[in-house]
């Protein structure tokens, strides 16, 4: 086992986005002031159950991969199988153990979402749309898991947060069918870009992405957010999402697809630092 396969099967900048995500929901939930204790144990929770969540969509990925990605470190022999589970199990105690001290509530939320991530990848996959959702569910997670580590509830500015993760994130799911159409095809997977073809993948997908950018302004509109956040999301990433779009329509190829798939992960990180900069800015 190398370390560099180790820091690719678990997506290390993945599982800091989402770390962060929990911070985020910490933050944006708060009444008082956030304790050391629950931003640690948060940003753990986060982190590793992510990483748990990547090295065994590998470890069931590993004949896909070995089509579509066969640079990952299971096809590329710097992870057998059987130590991809190893760290599936360690990195699912270590996220777990995090959550516990946080409250019952937190642990199950944790322990649901860990489940779904592990049922979509060892069967769900192969339903196609009904996994891209999951998979989306478990991206939008974080921030109500943030806001649950705070206040035991969900704030509303975090409820329309991870709506808007998951709209993205979906769209990003069935934009990624387009680029696995050759190994998924091995594999049986049902998704939209199999099924119904490339070119109506694409207007799905980009039906997703322009439904967040419709949705964007909420935090605005309901007075949660100022006018700052309002002007950046609209300038910044509202901007790329339409810009990703109308590539996707015009060119819904696999390498185009595949591009849109890495940028579409920068707009969503410009949406991350809008809602947490944006009330530290005076426009």
């Amino acid at each position: 086992m190398k370390v560099r396969g180790i820091i690719e099967i678990m997506r290390v900048i993945n599982c800091v986005m989402i770390g962060f995500a929990v911070i985020i929901g910490e933050i944006f939930a708060f009444q008082d002031y956030l304790k050391i204790k629950e931003v640690i144990l948060g940003f753990f929770t986060g982190f590793f159950l992510q990483a748990a969540a990547d090295v065994i969509n590998d470890y069931f990925d590993r004949e896909i991969d070995a089509i579509n990605n066969p640079n990952r470190p299971i096809p590329r022999g710097d992870i057998t199988p059987k130590e991809a589970v190893l760290l599936f199990i360690l990195f699912t105690i270590i996220g777990l153990s995090s959550a516990i001290p946080l409250g019952l509530e937190c642990f199950i939320f944790a322990s649901i979402f860990l489940g779904l991530s592990f049922a979509y990848n060892a069967k769900l996959k192969a339903t196609g749309f009904l996994g891209n959702i999951i998979v989306s569910l478990c991206v939008a997670a974080p921030f109500l898991f943030g806001g649950l580590v705070v206040t035991k509830s969900f704030p509303p500015i975090l409820i329309i947060f991870s709506l808007l993760a998951f709209l993205a994130n979906t769209g990003r799911e069935i934009n990624k069918g387009i680029v696995d159409i050759e190994g998924d095809k091995t594999k049986n997977i049902k998704t939209i870009a199999i099924s119904f073809g490339p070119r109506t993948a694409a207007r799905i997908a980009a039906l997703f992405y322009l439904s967040a950018v419709v949705l964007s302004p909420l935090p605005y509109l309901l007075g949660l957010l100022g006018i700052s956040y309002l002007i950046l999301i609209i300038l910044v990433t509202d901007s790329l999402f339409i810009i990703f779009s109308i590539s996707l329509l015009r060119d819904y190829s696999s390498e185009n697809a595949k591009k849109i798939k890495n940028l579409v992960l920068i707009a969503m990180l410009t949406a991350l630092i809008i809602f947490v900069g944006s009330p530290f800015i005076k426009l």
